[in-house]
């Protein structure tokens, strides 16, 4: 196993950066240029086109960030679309050229879906088993099957440079989650997250995907 995905669980032992509550950004997040752009991501005649959730035009999207390969991994059979969360340059053309993906999902509501404009990380474990949000007031649970949140627990963050981040809770049950920098298919539905998860909660580890939301 990498070393990267060593037991991290004494926060004091490694040289960090600290936050109360708040979050600290993961190592190569953010740093690209590029707008954020949602919308449904369609392949027409072996290209990729966008109709973003704005309800702007449609626009062709220039094969780029491996977006094409990513597109035919989690498109499902008999289907030509998806919902796309992704980072983009404009083109002189009026296309748009991915700079990262950041997620791309089966979800017809995706549109519809905001809460990634709410939170600093969103969190699914494998088979959504069970889902978190991360923002400024701490690490909350979502209810699993329903949109209910539960109050958030503040949390400390600790960053490893150029490897992970991780979030402990500061009261109640002790748990850290921890989000790696690596390509993730959650295994249930094959939707693609640009991050990897895993959280150690009641002496378990447990594994997922993220994707980071537009909070600083």
């Amino acid at each position: 196993m990498s070393s990267k995905y060593v037991n991290f669980s004494r926060f004091g032992l490694l040289l960090v950066v600290f936050t109360i509550a708040g979050c600290a950004i993961l190592p190569g997040a953010r740093q690209e240029p590029g707008e954020r752009l949602t919308g449904i991501l369609t392949a027409e005649s072996g290209e990729l086109r966008l109709l973003p959730c704005d309800g702007s035009n449609a626009m062709a999207v220039a094969d780029s960030a491996n977006i094409q390969q990513l597109f035919k991994q989690v498109v499902h059979p008999g289907r030509q679309s998806v919902f796309v969360d992704m980072a983009v340059r404009t083109l002189a053309d009026g296309g748009v050229e991915p700079v990262e993906v950041i997620r791309l999902q089966q979800k017809p509501s995706g549109c519809a879906d905001q809460s990634h404009a709410r939170t600093q990380w969103s969190v699914v474990g494998h088979g959504l088993e069970w889902r978190m949000q991360i923002g400024p007031a701490g690490m909350q649970w979502l209810d699993q099957g329903t949109d209910s949140i539960a109050l958030p627990v503040p949390v400390i963050t600790e960053e490893i440079p150029g490897s992970a981040i991780g979030f402990q809770t500061l009261r109640g049950d002790s748990q850290e989650v921890w989000l790696y920098p690596d390509a993730c298919f959650e295994q249930s539905s094959g939707d693609y997250f640009h991050r990897t998860a895993r959280l150690v909660r009641d002496g378990q580890t447990l594994t997922g995907c993220a994707y980071q939301g537009l909070l600083p």
